[in-house]
């Protein structure tokens, strides 16, 4: 597998009386949820007491943003960790594998609003079907030639996976599989960035594209059968390949009440009848004191199998 329009600056006096009303407003209104379920109305006590922490934490958070303006420029850095599953399909030995795994990462973002954004993520799940898997994505946009309804956009979307894989003796039918495999993509694409500003706390850019993608595949692998080795011997096959694809997709993000950022993107790979999708999403909740929670979801289809994860992070804008 990212923008946002607010500064994260508390001071003292955040914690305000306004503030304090808002809070026992939404304590009332809770009281008063907490009445209806006495009365048998069919609403759970949890999601109400979510539903009223989230809009508190909006109510505290939000003077801090409003008061301030990071609209200009934003460098987000977090340090991430969730959980990666891999499915990996081998058609000419009959190999079919499903794992997860813990998955870690750390992230960085620099955003310069109306002129560039760009951002780093390196990851590593250390133990999914029998493999060590790490990873670096990065990508950057240029926006130029501004109009009333956004700006034109070209940038380079680049992923290196490196997949070790020893299976050992772990496949049935196998004294020992194993697989080295260096995956890059990179992706050339321009397209126009509309954005749009509904009101001073909700505003939205839509970015659809298209591009050339260029995908370098670098590997073997190597099969030991079962069986006297003059009648099973091993063998190790080079799997190495080069392929274009054209690409297009779309991305979508929505910034409201000055510390909330959603993001959507889809990708398609498109190449003599195979089309490849990538769906990726994240949220990022920004707190005072500078912080920010991060949440994203990637799920990506390869050739021989899929990745997804789902990743949780906390970190820093300054």
């Amino acid at each position: 597998m990212y923008h946002v329009r607010s500064k994260l600056e508390i001071d003292r006096n955040t914690l305000s009386f306004s503030n304090i009303a808002r809070l026992t407003s939404f304590s009332k209104s809770f009281t008063l949820c907490e009445k209806s379920l006495s009365k048998g109305i069919p609403v759970k006590k949890t999601s109400i007491l979510l539903i009223t922490v989230s809009v508190a934490l909006v109510a505290v958070a939000s003077p801090a943003f409003a008061e301030s303006d990071y609209s200009k420029r934003v460098r987000i850095a977090t340090v991430n960790a969730g959980l990666y599953a891999n499915e990996y399909c081998d058609s000419a030995s009959g190999i079919e594998l499903e794992d997860s795994s813990p998955f870690y990462g750390a992230y960085l973002q620099w955003v310069e609003t109306g002129k560039f954004q760009a951002n780093l993520f390196g990851y590593v799940a250390p133990d999914v079907n029998y493999s060590r898997v790490t990873g670096l994505h990065c990508n950057a946009d240029g926006y130029f030639l501004k109009n009333a309804l956004g700006a034109f956009a070209a940038g380079i979307d680049f992923e290196r996976i490196d997949i070790s894989m020893d299976a050992l003796d772990a496949i049935p039918g196998l004294e020992s599989f194993g697989m080295e495999n260096e995956v890059t993509f990179a992706l050339f694409r321009g397209g126009f960035r509309f954005a749009r500003e509904f009101s001073p706390a909700l505003s939205a850019t839509l970015f659809p594209y298209g591009g050339l993608t260029l995908e370098r595949v670098d590997g073997e692998v190597t099969v030991n059968p079962m069986g006297p080795p003059a009648f099973t011997p091993e063998t190790t096959s080079d799997i190495s390949d080069s392929l274009t694809y054209f690409s297009w997709g779309t991305n979508l993000t929505v910034r409201a009440f000055h510390c909330l950022e959603l993001t959507g993107k889809y990708m398609m790979r498109m190449r003599d009848g195979d089309n490849l999708s990538t769906v990726t999403a994240q949220a990022n909740v920004y707190l005072p004191c500078h912080l920010a929670a991060t949440y994203q979801f990637k799920y990506m289809e390869m050739p021989e199998g899929s990745d997804r994860y789902h990743l949780f992070g906390l970190g820093f804008v300054f």
